[in-house]
């Protein structure tokens, strides 16, 4: 008995740890949580299911015991567009799909293949989902009009501008508004650099949750004239309960299949890139078990259906939220259902102090939140890969706000494919003369040689004279396939019954062959010598 006493404050510390961890996203995850679902188009409290139902199934499967699930800014543009061109049955019709789709693919461990995207697109379309995100909460934090589309954003923004600044005082509802705004992104800034600085409880309490109070006491101190949250009654009325009888024909759209599957992909992919970094983040002390992706997948998959079912906002992964829950002290996943109790009590018993927020002070943490998704800096890493991973970006990113996030997705795959096509068919013929030694010709070969080039290759090595030297060069060859092998091997019979002579590294060769490729760059044995300069060389 003395034993069980003993140890009964140490059972109970992780306990104590998960709910002051869960109760701190809380703060952040009721304010996101509305906002994203405004943005959205849809009724604030939609917003805050979504994040019960992502937290509490989070809690109950996830992969990575650390990790919150709920609705997020990312997936923002992809359900207005759903419910703009297909209705609020269509949402709920591609959430459902979507998660059935993540739960099969995690089921038969298939969730690594989300993982296989390139970068490029990646960022390019969390880049312009955080450009539309940004133009859009602009126009709101003005009290401006809102649209889907980005270029039609950019161009009311003038209009907005004007609004504010053309009676630029306290009793202008625009200018006002602006200035709850700024004044709430101002405020988590401010805090965020206190908590680097000092620690403490700047460090403790989220910026968010500071930037809302400050916002809301000055709003009803000075009774500023800003439009308010307005959620009367029981949240659960403002559910809109799917039409399922019409789901067999929206099915059958192939709008709403390609949108199921834009959704799959954004969800997806989040939710893998917010479970290896929170893995990362874990103390390694607190032994938990090893992260499960499979697993993290099918959890979101089992949300989303949930969320379709219910007919609210889809679900992926969260870094924010995740991250402020492992830097809380969160122990174990008892952290993410305690956030889903937090979230059900303030629904049933307090809803009416949500009214409390002004609209204004969720656009400007959605203004926030979308700066956050444009990483410039992202740009400089793939500028280290090629110009090409760089066009592909931009491209996409161009693409999402001048048209919108389907074509942009659609945009960056096809480029993507086509750039690792010419990657893998590009070869570059270099031969080179040197005056000073006659007989002797190198060859440098640079890119991949496949049967496509074939032809090309075949051409340079039958313009060599007999009797010569050739030194082929394949420092920088990525890769070579059978045919071009075979084409090298009987080359060399011919040139040698010619009394020529070839210098090759065929060990090397014979390894990117069996490798099938080879980083560019990487330091390969080879007996020939480097590339020198001279005014004989040719690009071929």
């Amino acid at each position: 008995m003395a034993e069980a006493v003993t140890n009964s404050p140490d059972n109970q510390k992780p306990l104590t740890k998960d709910l002051a961890a869960s109760f701190v996203v809380f703060l952040v995850a009721l304010p996101l949580s509305m906002g994203i679902a405004m943005a959205s188009g849809v009724d604030p409290a939609w917003g805050l299911f979504s994040a019960i139902i992502g937290a509490l199934v989070a809690g109950i499967f996830s992969g990575v015991p650390l990790q919150i699930n709920g609705p997020q800014a990312s997936l923002i543009v992809i359900s207005a567009e759903i419910i703009m061109l297909h209705g609020l049955p269509g949402l709920a019709l591609a959430v459902f799909t979507a998660g059935s789709l993540q739960f099969l693919a995690g089921y038969f461990r298939m969730g690594q293949m989300f993982r296989a995207v390139s970068p490029s697109v990646v960022q390019g379309v969390l880049t312009g989902v955080g450009a539309l995100i940004v133009l859009g909460q602009l126009n709101v934090m003005m009290a401006s009009s809102s649209d889907i589309h980005g270029i039609v954003n950019l161009a009311n923004l003038p209009r907005a501008f004007s609004q504010a600044f053309s009676s630029p005082v306290m009793e202008n509802t625009h200018f006002v508004s602006l200035l709850v705004g700024l004044g709430t992104i101002a405020g988590m800034l401010v805090w965020q650099q206190l908590g680097n600085k000092f620690k403490g409880i700047f460090k403790t309490l989220p910026s968010t949750l500071v930037a809302v109070l400050l916002v809301i006491l000055v709003v009803y101190m000075f009774k500023l004239p800003v439009a308010m949250i307005d959620m009367a009654g029981s949240l659960f009325d403002t559910l809109a309960w799917p039409e399922y009888s019409a789901w067999p024909a929206l099915l059958m759209d192939p709008g709403i299949q390609f949108s199921t599957l834009a959704l799959l992909f954004i969800s997806s992919v989040e939710t893998m890139m917010v479970s290896i970094v929170v893995s990362r983040m874990t103390p390694k002390e607190l032994n938990l078990p090893r992260p499960n992706y499979d697993k993290s997948l099918s959890s979101i998959g089992i949300g989303n259906m949930l969320c379709g079912l219910v007919g609210v906002l889809p679900l992926s992964g969260i870094i924010v939220r995740s991250s402020l829950n492992v830097a809380s002290g969160a122990q174990s996943q008892k952290s993410s259902l305690f956030l889903g109790v937090w979230l059900l009590v303030c629904v049933l018993f307090f809803p009416s102090m949500l009214n409390l927020l002004p609209q204004a002070c969720l656009a400007g943490i959605l203004v926030y939140v979308g700066f956050q998704l444009i990483d410039v800096g992202e740009i400089k890493k793939l500028k280290e890969i090629g110009w090409s991973e760089v066009a592909i970006f931009t491209i996409t990113v161009l693409a999402i706000v001048f048209n919108d996030l389907l074509v942009g997705l659609v945009v960056g795959f096809v480029l993507t494919m086509l750039n690792t096509l010419y990657i893998f068919s590009h070869l570059e013929i270099r031969r080179y003369e040197d005056p000073m030694q006659e007989g002797k010709i190198d060859i440098y070969l640079d890119g991949s040689a496949t049967f496509m080039r074939l032809p090309m290759l075949a051409a340079v090595l039958e313009e060599v004279p007999p009797n010569s030297e050739v030194h082929i060069h394949i420092d920088h060859l990525d890769y070579i396939d059978h045919a071009c092998l075979e084409l090298l091997m009987g080359w060399e019979q011919e040139h040698v019954e010619d009394n020529g002579h070839l210098v090759i590294d065929w060990d090397s060769l014979k390894v990117r062959f069996q490798t099938k490729t080879t980083p560019k760059g990487m330091a390969v044995t080879s007996q020939v010598k480097t590339n020198p300069t001279g005014k004989s060389e040719k690009s071929l």
